[in-house]
């Protein structure tokens, strides 16, 4: 029962304190030893729902405190300066109210706690200067070849690709399958005329389709089966693209920076999906349809919402095992509020001041923020950062 999981976990935490951890590897590793009880975790998200959207507690920054208890919850290292400054508040502040108190905490927040860093490796934000949404440079940190045998690899997979295209457009029995010649052009596209003009942003998910294509001709033709949507290739067009996913292979996987951006790592602590997103049935679906729902509510530029749409659609076709579509733009996604959150984070006098950050497009960015609160901690509950951000904004824009 609800008090037997209580006295358990108490008990465990006793016996490794007289086993010999210290009282700091017990502060660092999850409150619950197992598993959270269901009915500590109905209760906490009741709560937290409550505290961010009843009129009565909603401009009190509890932001502050539901990210420090979801960090307890999940066992993660404090910031010890953070810790030291708000626990050292003199009491006179303490007696003056639970708003006055949060938002003191607030300023510690942002002061000791900015917004992460972007995963390289993902499609990497910045908001302009017209406040929009847009791309920035990919995985600054990571490169790639551009010596002579990157350029060999890569001019191979290039004639690769035009000759299949060419074979595409004049073979008439391609007329009822268009979708891989539109396919090809994008993936040729995002290819470049060498190996110093590729386009991170958009290759890999281009190149998954690519391979996603042939894994389903090599199946046809294993079983000689198909699914309707996607009929048998011609011999000729079914033998290039194998070719062409082979040597795009060879080019990224014996290329260290392209591997790591095809790869895509998850953050330096994360090895499994559930670590990134809630591990709630269709978790992943949620993560886009939130980004999905941004774009439909302020602007994203051209090229960023292009590149989302690729992102998405590699996603939703992806049956890998390991789901490294889905989990490259579910980091994509995190990494549209990193950007969003830095924004805030270096701007925050402005905002504070009501001026600059708060005009045009970057405005309806802090109001969806703000309207999508709760559902951005059921979906991404690590990302505790961003809870103090939200809290910010909701105490300078009157939304």
């Amino acid at each position: 029962d609800d008090d037997a999981a209580i006295w358990r976990a108490l008990s465990e935490d006793a016996t490794a304190l007289e086993n010999g951890t210290s009282p700091q590897d017990l502060i660092t590793s999850a409150l619950w030893p197992d598993s959270i009880p269901d009915f500590i975790q109905t209760n906490w998200q009741d709560l937290k729902k409550r505290l961010t959207t009843d009129i009565n507690f909603k401009d009190q920054n509890w932001g502050v405190w539901i990210g420090w208890y979801e960090d307890r919850l999940h066992g993660r290292p404090a910031n010890e300066a953070l810790e030291i400054a708000r626990a050292t508040l003199p009491d006179d502040l303490w007696k003056q109210g639970t708003k006055t108190v949060n938002a003191k905490i607030l300023e510690l927040e942002l002061e000791h706690n900015p917004p992460p860093a972007q995963t390289a490796g993902a499609l990497n934000f910045e908001i302009n200067d017209d406040g929009l949404v847009d791309l920035s440079e990919l995985a600054r940190g990571i490169e790639h070849d551009t010596d002579e045998d990157a350029q060999e690899r890569h001019q191979e997979v290039l004639e690769n690709a035009q000759r299949l295209q060419k074979s595409i457009k004049t073979n008439q029995r391609m007329g009822n399958d268009p979708s891989l010649g539109e396919i090809l052009d994008r993936f040729i596209a995002a290819l470049g005329t060498s190996i110093k003009t590729i386009n991170k942003n958009t290759l890999f998910p281009r190149g998954d389709r690519l391979r996603k294509r042939n894994s389903i001709q090599e199946a046809v033709a294993a079983d000689k089966s198909y699914d309707s949507d996607y009929p048998p290739l011609p011999d000729d067009i079914a033998d290039q693209l194998s070719e062409l996913v082979g040597s795009y292979n060879i080019m990224v996987g014996l290329d260290a920076g392209l591997a790591k951006c095809d790869q895509i790592r998850l953050g330096p602590d994360v090895e499994a999906i559930e670590d990134v997103v809630s591990i709630e049935d269709n978790a992943a679906e949620e993560a886009l349809s939130l980004i999905e729902s941004a774009m439909q509510n302020f602007e994203f530029s051209g090229a960023a919402e292009e590149a989302f749409e690729e992102e998405f659609e590699a996603a939703r076709e992806d049956t890998t095992p390991n789901k490294r579509s889905v989990k490259r733009a579910i980091e994509s996604s995190l990494n549209t509020l990193r950007a969003i959150g830095r924004f805030v984070w270096r701007h925050k006098g402005k905002i504070s001041a009501g001026i600059g950050a708060t005009a045009g497009g970057s405005y309806f960015i802090c109001e969806w923020l703000v309207a999508k609160q709760t559902i951005l901690m059921t979906t991404f509950p690590n990302q505790t950062w961003l809870w103090p951000i939200i809290d910010f904004i909701k105490t300078w824009i009157v939304i």
